[in-house]
């Protein structure tokens, strides 16, 4: 099958001559093999200073139909590195490219150290709007900027936390209303296994069975439908700790923490800085869960899960983790 830029010269002969003019990108080397890509720098001016930032720009093989991905790295790339990147697939190179990635853990950066910054759905129907080099460049170059001057790129509210992480978990939830009903505060949450597929299935799936605050409500008028029999109401839970314990040791259920926030958490580089984030902005009503007490510095390495979950009022960005 011939490549894209057999099928597309004009197109190639129109990037090429964009990366190597354009003013805020210091081209270093570009090579053309199984795959077209260039390596340089963005050039960023900004409080006073010019600051460069290593990057490689591999075009993909559904060009010009996808966008090329942009890699911010570590240091520039070596020739030698260029001409054997250019002899792979896209998969490979953003593999080998990852291990060479600088992350800023910030808003638009993939795991594998790409930025996403621009709209690719629809590019492939007629008439769609084709971003060329320059506007990339641009749009990057934009990001590098904010990144400095230590400002936000605006964004749509679409923008989903989770896929900026590598380590993303195979399960699915499926919410029920409490989840979205919780008001301010913090507490526990429970969620049911789903037996749907065969017992090889490739994801998780659980429902949210329930949902205590803390402290728990004393009205009533909660009845969780999908907790275990006997574990329906927090006046349940409450009497019967050691049926709750078994449901969790048997995996029967999966217990976690939350706590409402005033605003969705930033990418954070690691769990310590989530806790420390978690103990400056979780709401200060109730008592405070286990996980989050003491100095989050002197906590040693641990692993966990982070969901979030946002209110159907587009127009507010708070919601609960």
């Amino acid at each position: 099958m011939s490549k894209w830029f057999e099928r597309h010269p004009d197109i190639l002969y129109a990037e090429a001559d964009q990366l190597a003019s354009t003013s805020n990108y210091e081209q270093l080397q570009h090579e053309l093999s199984n795959l077209f890509l260039s390596v340089g720098n963005i050039l960023v001016r900004a409080n006073g200073c010019l600051t460069r930032f290593p990057v490689a720009i591999v075009y993909a093989e559904a060009t010009p139909y996808a966008l090329p991905a942009v890699f911010l790295l570590d240091k520039p790339l070596v020739e030698t590195e260029v001409k054997t990147l250019a002899t792979l697939t896209c998969d490979a190179a953003a593999q080998v490219l990852q291990q060479r990635a600088k992350f800023y853990f910030k808003r638009h950066q993939n795991p594998d150290g790409s930025l996403c910054l621009l709209e690719q759905d629809n590019l492939d129907r007629h008439g769609a709007e084709f971003y060329d080099a320059r506007s990339i460049i641009r749009r990057v170059q934009q990001w590098l900027t904010a990144h400095l001057l230590g400002q936000s790129m605006p964004e749509s509210q679409e923008v989903e936390l989770h896929a900026h992480y590598p380590h993303r978990l195979p399960v699915h939830v499926l919410l029920t209303a409490a989840f979205y009903g919780v008001g301010v505060g913090r507490g526990r949450f429970y969620l049911l296994p789903i037996d749907l597929y065969a017992t090889q299935q490739e994801h998780q799936l659980y429902i949210g069975a329930g949902l205590m605050s803390d402290p728990a409500p004393t009205d009533g008028t909660i009845i969780w439908p999908h907790m275990p029999q006997g574990l329906r109401t927090p006046q349940q839970l409450a009497r019967q700790p050691g049926k709750l314990k078994q449901a969790i040791k048997d995996n029967k259920l999966l217990e976690g923490y939350w706590w409402s926030l005033s605003s969705e958490p930033p990418v954070f580089a690691d769990g310590l800085v989530l806790l420390q984030y978690l103990t400056d902005n979780a709401s200060t009503e109730g008592s405070s869960p286990p996980i989050c007490c003491g100095n989050p510095s002197k906590i040693g390495a641990i692993t966990f899960s982070l969901v979030c979950v946002f209110p159907t009022d587009t127009h507010s960005r708070n919601g609960c983790c």
